[in-house]
């Protein structure tokens, strides 16, 4: 199989892909064996995944096995660049070494990383050994099985013994894993011994059908969740949920499966346990930490010459894109490649990275990523003082010249990006529940007709109060929206009457939302239909209906921007002439134009006769999409629709221009000139020993944290917050540890019904009936009942009707649990329910 064919089908969808090196080439593993590594082997794992506006993105890991040989090494690294060049050049290159994985891989494996021993072969049931260099199975298993089993040849004999322990009914393999990380787990494979134990770890000892994991006293919760996961993947998906789970604290030492525990090892309870301490931090390998260094890679005279960039602080100013560079920075070693950077460059990031790491001795499990130009990560670019500038629109196929006198201009650039694009399912809810929203109008608040929902203008303030249901309670939010054009009589109404309504509804949550600012969750409101109209009451627009009286001639252009189908709104454009009056700058609207359009967004023209859909060449596919949406709110439906596609021939072009006074130069973005950017999470720790002080430690894959009072900005950007865990700490260990218990004693339930059916079967009669558990009977039946499955027969006045309970106990049930045990089943026994 060549190369080529091997990674033909690869990146076509989101999620992971592996291959393991195996005779120095990529042959795909199994999908259950994800995030299972063995150390004598190398791996490639590509990772796709989707971004909003660009597509499938990829990043590549090639990982490196403490025990591979240099000879796949060399070959995982060589198909990351076979595999990097087949996907366009367009994935990210990450050099993973076992023990010193990137937080990017790790994140990848929800149950931790895992490391088994041995190589290709030598993680099967028989002892391998390898033979020059090759691996190959041990003769003396080969010859064994080729005469026990009456193999025809030593290749059956091989097979055979290719197979994993765990395939051969009622054998397995015993094993003691090693579980570690505070936020990234690895899992590892220790000796079989006590003194493979820590009390800042968690073990997992895999004895077939018996499975202990052994908690030390100072282990996290997060480590012994994460164990748990393991322990349960082992006992669920390895035994067939046949072996049994011993949860085990370090100080149960007297306990029968303690004791089981400690022998399976060779040792008695008691043993001396290493301390937390002796076995090291779980993010010992991060405090290496340095000041990020930058050097210039150039082969430009003809041999490669590397030259470290005093310059401080870096700047992105100094990556020149016909070469390449070097960062180092924490723990990694980051190899930048230029757009314009030959093509021996671009191949040669991962060898030119490694001979820099052996030249500036670096240890050898430095972390390694290539990074291409236009698709550096944020932690790439957090190392650099300015990355992302001011933008500038080209104007007509020039930018504009800035004034000397604006150059002291302090520009906010992050207000100069897209908004976010945020998953609905990350939202406080889907915005499905109940809406009320007025306009202030003479400093009071009136009603907007429930038709008119979604439809703001730029000159007013609103309020918006929103009810839902979570976790069985009602809850709500009051948001004060407050137009471009809103006067500031009318914000401060705004907020003053939504305190009002705040008190009223006894919530907690008030929100400001300023137009072009307005969080997720308030755009979900109105599910992508979101309007913004030019004026205000004060204008004459009191409603949608009415026409734009300071356009005679009915045409109305309306800006399409967002990056999902829920936060997608349309705002009506409008343009200005400055001039004076009286001595102040003022503004006053004039028709709308072509000026008005840009490259990056589409646009929704409406005119007397048609409605156009005009489409920027660098806008998403979410706007294209929503354009036609958008389009029935905006125009009657009589109206003819028409699509213009920028850079594209249309019939309707010349009627489009026309209508917008004439063809003009408009805004051209560049493609990536807009890239909404994700949240990111960070922790601030004092974690490390020594003169260090304060760590900031960036989390990649971002989950709930418990504080409290978090507002609902906040909770949105994380996946799937819990708001119940906001009032109390819930420790997963514990949850899972129940969770776990619940689901035993339902099956050994079931399996005791089932038993029940058996020996009634047996016996050649009926199998009992069977009932649910809260299920309502009559007295009389209750009273000839012997058996029946569901119904506890201990118990048979708890299946009365509350009527029937008092007509035949003469009392209520609160009444009847009071009584004595005696006196309760002596009742019983009269009522015949005993």
């Amino acid at each position: 199989m060549t190369v080529p064919e091997t990674f033909k089908s690869a990146g076509k969808k989101t999620g992971l892909e592996t291959w393991r090196i195996e005779k120095l080439q990529p042959v795909p593993t199994d999908p259950s064996t994800e995030g299972k590594f063995h150390t004598g082997d190398s791996y490639i794992v590509l990772h796709t995944y989707e971004n909003e506006r660009k597509g499938l993105e990829y990043n590549v890991h090639f990982w490196l096995g403490a025990e591979t040989s240099q000879d796949e090494a060399g070959a995982a690294a060589l198909m990351t660049v076979e595999l990097d060049q087949h996907l366009g050049d367009k994935p990210v290159q990450f050099r993973e070494v076992q023990g010193s994985e990137s937080p990017q891989f790790l994140k990848l494996y929800k149950n931790g990383v895992q490391y088994l021993q041995g190589g290709v072969e030598s993680g099967f049931k028989k002892k391998i050994r390898p033979i020059a260099g090759a691996r190959a199975v041990a003769r003396e298993a080969v010859v064994s099985a080729t005469a026990r089993c009456k193999l025809s040849s030593v290749r059956e004999a091989a097979f055979l013994y290719s197979k994993p322990a765990w395939v051969v009914r009622g054998e397995y393999t015993k094993r003691l894993l090693h579980v570690k990380g505070r936020r990234n787990v690895r899992v590892s494979e220790v000796p079989i011994a006590a003194e493979s134990l820590n009390s800042g770890d968690v073990f997992i000892l895999d004895n077939g059908l018996s499975i202990y994991q052994w908690n030390g006293k100072d282990a996290s919760r997060f480590e012994k969740a994460k164990a748990l996961d393991i322990s349960l993947a082992i006992k669920d998906e390895m035994r067939g949920a046949k072996a049994k789970l011993f949860p085990l604290e370090e100080k149960d030492v007297a306990s029968e499966d303690a004791v089981s525990f400690y022998k399976a090892l060779g040792a008695e309870p008691g043993v001396a346990i290493k301390s937390a301490q002796e076995a090291g931090a779980d993010d010992e390998h991060e405090t290496g930490a340095v000041a990020p260094k930058l050097y210039k890679v150039s082969d430009a005279t003809g041999s490669l010459t590397v030259t470290e960039e005093t310059k401080r602080p870096l700047d992105k100013a100094m990556l020149e894109t016909e070469e390449s560079f070097i960062l180092i920075a924490g723990n990694c070693l980051y190899c930048w490649i230029g757009k314009q950077a030959s093509a021996e460059e671009r191949r040669a990031g991962i060898p030119t990275s490694m001979e820099f790491i052996k030249s500036h001795g670096l240890p050898a499990s430095t972390a390694v990523q290539v990074v291409k130009e236009g698709t550096e990560p944020p932690v790439f670019r957090a190392h650099f003082h300015h990355w992302t500038k001011p933008f500038v629109p080209k104007i007509g196929g020039a930018a504009p010249s800035v004034s000397s006198s604006n150059e002291a201009l302090k520009i906010r650039t992050s207000s100069l990006t897209r908004r976010l694009s945020i998953d609905p399912t990350q939202m406080v809810d889907d915005g499905s529940g109940k809406l009320t929203i007025w306009r202030i109008e003479e400093m009071e608040k009136v009603p907007v007709a429930p038709e008119q929902y979604g439809h703001f203008f730029a000159g007013d303030s609103y309020i918006v109060l929103y009810v839902y249901m979570k976790e069985g309670r009602e809850q709500s939010i009051v948001y004060f929206w407050q137009g471009r054009d809103s006067s500031q009589d009318e914000k401060a109404a705004s907020a003053m009457l939504s305190t009002s309504v705040q008190a009223k509804e006894s919530t907690p949550v008030q929100v400001r939302v300023t137009q072009g600012k307005e969080p997720s969750h308030f755009l979900q409101l109105f599910k992508g239909r979101m309007v913004i109209h030019t004026g205000g009451k004060a204008s004459g627009f009191n409603n949608k209906g009415d026409v734009d009286t300071y356009d005679v001639d009915g045409v109305y252009l309306f800006h399409i921007r967002g990056t999902t189908t829920f936060n997608t709104r349309a705002v009506q454009v409008r343009s200005f002439s400055r001039q004076m009056q009286g001595g102040t700058l003022g503004a006053v609207q004039v028709e709308e134009a072509a000026s008005a359009l840009n490259s990056g967004d589409c646009f929704v023209l409406v005119t007397p006769e048609k409605a156009f859909i005009w489409q920027g060449r660098h806008s998403s596919p979410t706007e294209r999409r929503h354009c036609d949406t958008m389009i029935a709110e905006l125009a009657p439906a009589s109206l003819a629709k028409v699509t213009i596609i920028e850079g594209e021939e249309s019939a309707h072009l010349k009627e489009f221009w026309t209508a917008l006074g004439g063809e003009q130069p408009y805004a051209e973005f560049a493609e990536d000139s807009l890239v909404a950017e994700a949240p990111r999470l960070f922790q601030i720790t004092n974690k490390y020993d020594g003169p260090g002080g304060l760590f900031c430690d960036e989390i990649f894959d971002i989950t709930q944290v418990h504080a409290g009072s978090e507002p609902m900005m906040f909770t949105c950007n994380f996946i799937a917050w819990n708001f119940s865990q906001a009032s109390s700490f819930i420790d997963p260990y514990q949850a899972k540890l129940d969770k776990m218990a619940a689901a035993e004693k339902e099956a050994e339930s079931e399996a005791e019904v089932m038993d029940r059916v058996r020996r009634s079967s047996s016996v050649g009669g009926p199998p009992p009936p069977v009932f649910s558990a809260n299920a309502v009977l009559p007295y009389e039946q209750l009273k000839e009942l012997k058996d029946g499955i569901g119904i506890d027969l201990g118990n048979k006045q708890n299946h009365l009707s509350d009527e029937e309970f008092t007509m035949v106990f003469k009392m209520s049930r609160d009444e009847f649990a009071n009584l004595k045990v005696w006196k309760a089943a002596d009742l019983k026994k009269k009522v015949g329910l005993f």
